[in-house]
C-alpha cells in the first residue's frame, strides 16, 4: 500500500469525506468516545489513525450511535464513519481521520 500524502489520493484508498457541520455533529458521540476508548486525539487540528485491532470496537461504538434517536445529518455523519471502518476491516487495514 502506498503512503498518502496530505489531498493526495490513490487508487487503493477509500475515502469518505463528511462536512464540518457534520462532523462535528457527531464529535462528542463517535469521535471523542473514539478518543477515550482508545487513548487518541481525534480533532479538527491534525490527522490521527484509527488502528486496525481497534476497529471492531469502533464499529460497535458507531453502529450503537446510528441506532438512536439522533437527527438526519448525525445518521449520515456517523453511517459514512461506519462504511469506511467497515472497509477498512474487510480489507485488513486501519482508517485515518484528516480534517
Amino acid at each position: 500500500m502506498e503512503e498518502y500524502q496530505f489531498d493526495e489520493y490513490t487508487e487503493n484508498m477509500f475515502v469518505e469525506t463528511l462536512t464540518y457541520n457534520e462532523a462535528e455533529s457527531i464529535y462528542m458521540d463517535i469521535f471523542n468516545k473514539f478518543n477515550e476508548k482508545f487513548d487518541l486525539l481525534i480533532d479538527f487540528l491534525e490527522e490521527e489513525d484509527l488502528p486496525a485491532e481497534k476497529l471492531s470496537e469502533a464499529e460497535k461504538i458507531t453502529s450503537d450511535f446510528v441506532k438512536t434517536n439522533i437527527t438526519d445529518e448525525q445518521k449520515c455523519a456517523a453511517e459514512n464513519v461506519l462504511r469506511v471502518i467497515q472497509k477498512a476491516i474487510e480489507c485488513g487495514t486501519y482508517v485515518c481521520f484528516e480534517f
